[in-house]
């Protein structure tokens, strides 16, 4: 899916190329998959009919857990000091 252009980049060009991909689909009664990251491209696959979305990477996910946890954390040990 390159098509000359280099990396992917969530470009509008990148979401043409997509698009091709997600209406060949359709027209083939086919379902599709986008690992859907950023908000733009979950935006992209809903909007298209994704049949479904990969949501994040595995590293995303315990990064934000484990954020989460820490967050939580702080807020408790700053709460438990005044």
């Amino acid at each position: 899916m390159r098509r000359g252009r280099g990396a992917y980049t969530r470009s509008e060009s990148d979401f043409a190329d997509l698009r091709l991909v997600a209406d060949a689909a359709r027209a083939a009664g086919k379902p599709w998959v986008l690992p859907a990251w950023s908000a733009s491209e979950k935006t992209f696959a809903l909007e298209n009919g994704a049949d479904q979305l990969v949501l994040t990477m595995e590293h995303g996910a315990l990064m934000a857990g484990f954020g989460a946890a820490l967050d939580e954390t702080n807020a408790l040990a700053a709460a438990t000091r005044l």
